[in-house]
């Protein structure tokens, strides 16, 4: 990074509210040049998710791209004790130093210890924490964040403070309105914790869907699925379904021998619909076979629901292809299922496996999803 007088700023991002909020608030008034939004996360490959709030990479990433900023990802161990923790940040924070950045912005708002925290910690490192939105009322800032249209959705309620019922629910007046008066309306005690969806901060706003349902003792967290603007198009509808009586068993909901069904359904109908045909398949003397299916059992399905298979490309080898499916409910947008299927091309003469022909090969590359 060249030098210069320009502060170098990182954004600490928790994919929430107050984070997105603080981003808008550095661009109307520019401190200096906004370089990423760092986030801690654990787990490795597609487990990987925020270490903050749970959420998954391709959230944050669809977050990134929208803002327009790169993810700055600081990996922490799993489990990870509080000396693990500040054993990584110092090592981000030496790496951040050396590659030029002066400041490191937080979202943090009123609470001492916190703020305490960070600033010891940073105490001799060549880098200055900054705290935008420090002091500010949060009843006034919570009611301005939703008339600037900002968006958020509840994805983690603490129940010791909460309802469960406030789970999944939008961050708007409505919302504020019906928190108990003991709450804080940015939550900034812990009470909930938020996923920014669209706002002044964004080029545009994700599309959003909420996922599988996690609550324990003290806490419920609620996935949220989301991509950047047409990415959430390229997931294909494949196929459509009605969970009957006949479709459920004695624990009176639908058997995993129908999420097979409906699956396998999906995984036919993906071909075509991408332009390649039985008939296209016959002229190349190729088809594709199953080589490994995985399917996740995330929600019972009960008769009545009304569920379809959303399919995407996510991986092309050279004789090989993998698509993820999920299984969605069609009033709710709960995801019950997902599977990841392998395929293999394979010869029809010579009953062996072989590469992939050309013309499949481009209109796949055509449909893979990005982060799906």
């Amino acid at each position: 990074m060249p030098e210069t007088t320009e502060k170098q700023i990182i954004v600490s991002w928790s994919t929430g509210k107050d984070s997105a909020w603080m981003l808008h608030r550095l661009r109307l008034a520019p401190m200096g040049r906004l370089i990423g939004l760092m986030s801690t996360t654990v787990g490795d490959e597609d487990l990987q998710r925020v270490a903050m709030h749970g959420i998954r990479m391709p959230a944050l990433q669809a977050q990134a791209a929208a803002a327009g900023l790169p993810v700055i990802d600081v990996r922490l161990p799993d489990p990870c004790s509080n000396a693990d923790y500040e054993k990584a940040m110092n090592a981000f924070v030496t790496r951040a130093k050396a590659d030029g950045v002066t400041h490191i912005a937080f979202g943090d708002l009123f609470l001492e210890d916190v703020r305490r925290y960070r600033e010891d910690r940073m105490a001799g490192t060549g880098i200055e924490p900054l705290f935008p939105l420090w002091g500010a009322d949060t009843r006034a800032l919570s009611r301005e964040m939703v008339d600037s249209g900002l968006k958020a959705r509840i994805v983690s309620v603490d129940l010791t403070q909460l309802g469960a019922e406030f789970a999944g629910r939008d961050f708007d007046h409505d919302f504020l309105d019906a928190l108990p008066a003991s709450c804080d309306p940015c939550g900034e005690k812990g009470e909930f914790h938020s996923f920014a969806y669209a706002g002044p901060m964004f080029a545009s706003p994700l599309r959003l869907a909420m996922g599988e349902t996690r609550r324990g003792e003290r806490f419920v967290h609620i996935e949220p699925l989301v991509a950047r603007g047409d990415v959430m198009a390229d997931w294909i509808d494949t196929a459509r379904m009605v969970v009957f009586p006949a479709h459920c068993d004695h624990l009176g909901h639908m058997n995993v021998r129908w999420y097979a069904h409906v699956f396998d359904d999906g995984s036919f109908q993906i071909w075509p619909l991408i332009g390649i045909t039985n008939q296209l398949m016959k002229e190349q003397g190729v088809v594709t076979v199953v080589a490994r299916t995985a399917t996740d059992f995330l929600r019972e399905a009960r008769a009545g629901d009304m569920l379809k298979v959303e399919t995407a490309f996510v991986k092309l080898g050279n004789k090989s292809v993998t698509h993820r499916q999920r299984l969605v409910n069609v009033e709710t947008g709960t995801v019950h299922a997902r599977q990841e299927v392998t395929e293999v091309c394979f010869d029809l003469k010579t009953r062996q496996s072989v590469a992939m022909p050309d013309t499949f090969r481009r209109l796949i590359e055509a449909a893979v999803v990005e982060g799906a």
